[in-house]
């Protein structure tokens, strides 16, 4: 065999000699604790992204809210006068409250289930399919309305789009299949005889009448109205002093209508509320979102029983970044208030990582 030598007479290397020694493989614990590393960044992912829809959430429904609000305050500014006012030339342009019995003589005719319904001001038409799987549910098929063109108010005359400012839930009665109206052909009654819808069921012959008894394709028909009688209005008058139309704020039509006799404060009260509803639904939907998101992912991670209290600091950052998207609706508020959560996580989160670090949480 022939050796290699330098040209100073040392022998050369040998290619074990040259070549890096391979890396020692890694021992369990190292493993183990890679792992759990790798874990505690997926679930700060997870968060951050949970708290991302939370704030956008947030920011669309709070943001819709305040611009209702602002119109609701300025429909509110320009009812000067809330003694109920009678037509007249003098008032057109003006917020007026008006109360009185309301008629009208048309009658409403949906052709397509063959129903009739007189003496109504407004109805709303509602189908819906039942579609079955892990969210099985109601699933709004079509919704058709019907508005009386000749509605009067005492002496005004009702603008429609005044009418079908009537909130279909809480201003529209729900009328009752077989009583207030007939129930169309092919289509019956479930449960109570006093059923406030009719079916249609795609296997009629093999079900009973449970109500609670669904198939995927049943549908369901319902019908709501604002019955002629007792109304009481906030609107613009027309120019001609006779009409009620809305009244045109931020590029919205705005008016009140209510059912009986109800002074304006109670109209602005109502309205009032379904705004609040919706602005609060957002901020306990926001939370729960954000929360949810990181429980969800810490439930895979492997933490000492005390350290559950680390969930404390997203729950407080979503907290934070919520309530400051829901003071304010602007884009700047919202961004601030995710800076906050997230200032807030991070800080509170290096202060308890440490400690854990310390005490051999994490390996």
């Amino acid at each position: 065999m022939v050796e290699m030598r330098m040209s100073d007479g040392r022998d050369a290397p040998t290619m074990s000699e040259t070549s890096p020694s391979p890396a020692p493989p890694k021992t369990r614990p190292a493993v183990d604790r890679d792992r759990r590393y790798q874990q505690q960044v997926m679930v700060c992912l997870t968060y951050v992204a949970a708290v991302g829809m939370a704030v956008a959430l947030t920011g669309w429904i709070v943001g819709d809210s305040a611009v209702r609000d602002r119109q609701l305050a300025a429909l509110r500014a320009a009812l000067t006068v809330d003694a109920p006012a009678s037509p007249s030339p003098a008032l057109a342009g003006q917020v007026v409250y008006a109360r009185g019995r309301s008629v009208t003589g048309q009658v409403v005719a949906d052709e397509e289930f063959g129903v009739t319904l007189s003496d109504k001001l407004f109805a709303y038409r509602r189908t819906e399919v039942w579609r079955s799987g892990r969210t099985a549910g109601w699933e709004d098929e079509d919704v058709t309305t019907y508005v009386a063109t000749d509605a009067r108010l005492g002496g005004w005359e009702l603008d429609p789009a005044v009418l079908s400012a009537a909130d279909p839930y809480r201003t529209l009665d729900l009328l009752l299949a077989g009583k207030d109206y007939p129930v169309p052909e092919g289509w019956f009654l479930r449960g109570a005889a006093t059923a406030g819808h009719s079916h249609r069921l795609v296997d009629a012959a093999e079900r009973n009448d449970d109500p609670d008894d669904n198939s995927d394709g049943d549908r369901r028909l319902s019908y709501r109205a604002l019955p002629a009688g007792e109304l009481s209005v906030v609107a613009r008058v027309d120019p001609t002093g006779m009409r009620l139309v809305p009244l045109p704020v931020e590029d919205a039509a705005l008016s009140l209508i209510g059912t009986g006799t109800q002074p304006p404060e109670a109209l602005f009260a109502q309205a009032g509320a379904l705004i609040d509803d919706d602005r609060s639904f957002a901020v306990v939907a926001s939370f729960a979102l954000a929360w949810l998101g990181y429980a969800f992912a810490a439930a895979w991670v492997r933490l000492a029983h005390w350290a559950l209290a680390l969930t404390l600091v997203p729950a407080l950052a979503s907290a934070l970044t919520v309530g400051a998207a829901a003071l304010a609706a602007s884009t700047g508020s919202i961004l601030l208030g995710l800076l906050a959560g997230g200032a807030v996580a991070g800080g509170l989160g290096k202060l308890l990582v440490r400690r854990a670090l310390r005490l051999g949480l994490f390996g």
